[in-house]
């Protein structure tokens, strides 16, 4: 609070004066070393006397600042009112604020970090240019990348993933997310042969409820394989020799509820690809490193 900011220190001076009130001086306002005294001591009065009413502008000029000031803050309030106690954020929301907006969100959202304009530069590349799976540290947390998605996490927490993720591959061909990337695409014809390759899966794309939903092994899971054996999603993992610690990173595919890939593992007899099939769509995935 600042209520005398407006007020002339002549004014102020008069006024005590017509009260026969004495005033202590700071000895150091008339030392010009410091720039502040050099500029109300020596500039603005060699300014007001070559170009006359510069004071008043200089006054009329912060007062319309601070008005700006005032408005901003109360738009970053509202955005951040939108995600304050969210621990997953769109990357989209943070890359749509303008800029005078985005570090009034970021001090909010990271209140123990200090956003200096280098800080703020490193954010912003973070927000449109970072790879999947990119860590960016703050004093209070970590902010971490998955696709369209910006996860907070406590200072040198362990990633939780989430719990599933929606993929329409008609609308997003390539998808980076927690689990590494996958792809889809449109073969013209069938393949000669088909590849025995488990990170790739061919389906009939009419047989395919989208969006696909990516998640993890929860226990229990079965699929039917080309035999028409039913085989577990636990001894599919035990027989590819996927070792323990890797097994929480690895996705199950499903369509409309039923398990139809399994990445890297095994293929399944779902939406299988027939003479009668029209479109064709190949899914690829690489996982993550």
């Amino acid at each position: 609070m600042r209520p005398l900011l407006d007020v002339k220190r002549s004014e102020l001076e008069t006024y005590l004066n017509n009260l026969h009130q004495p005033w202590r001086t700071d000895h150091t306002n008339a030392d010009i070393s410091y720039q502040r005294n050099y500029l109300r001591n020596k500039l603005l009065p060699e300014w007001q006397q070559a170009f006359g009413m510069v004071e008043s502008g200089l006054t009329a000029a912060l007062h319309n600042l601070e008005q700006d000031a005032e408005y901003i803050e109360h738009q970053a309030d509202k955005s951040y009112e939108k995600i304050a106690d969210l621990a997953e954020t769109a990357v989209e929301f943070w890359q749509l604020l303008p800029e005078a907006l985005l570090i009034r969100v970021l001090r909010r959202y990271w209140p123990d970090t200090e956003f200096t304009a280098g800080r703020v530069s490193e954010c912003r590349k973070f927000l449109f240019f970072s790879a999947d799976n990119a860590r960016l540290n703050f004093t209070d947390g970590d902010w971490v990348r998955h696709g369209g998605t910006l996860i907070k996490t406590g200072a040198n927490t362990e990633l939780t993933p989430p719990d599933t993720i929606d993929w329409d591959y008609t609308k997003t061909p390539c998808l980076r997310c927690f689990y590494g990337t996958f792809t889809a695409e449109y073969p013209a014809a069938r393949p000669g042969h088909w590849e025995r390759n488990p990170a790739v899966a061919y389906f009939d794309a009419a047989k395919l409820s989208l969006p696909l939903r990516l998640t993890f092994r929860q226990g229990g899971e079965t699929f039917a394989d080309f035999s028409g054996h039913c085989r577990t999603v636990k001894q599919s993992f035990i027989n590819a020799k996927i070792a323990p610690e890797a097994k929480r990173k690895m996705p199950l595919v499903y369509s409309g509820g039923n398990l139809v890939w399994l990445p890297l593992v095994s293929n399944t007899a779902s939406a299988v690809v027939t003479d009668a099939t029209e479109v064709l769509v190949k899914l690829t995935f690489e996982p993550a490193t």
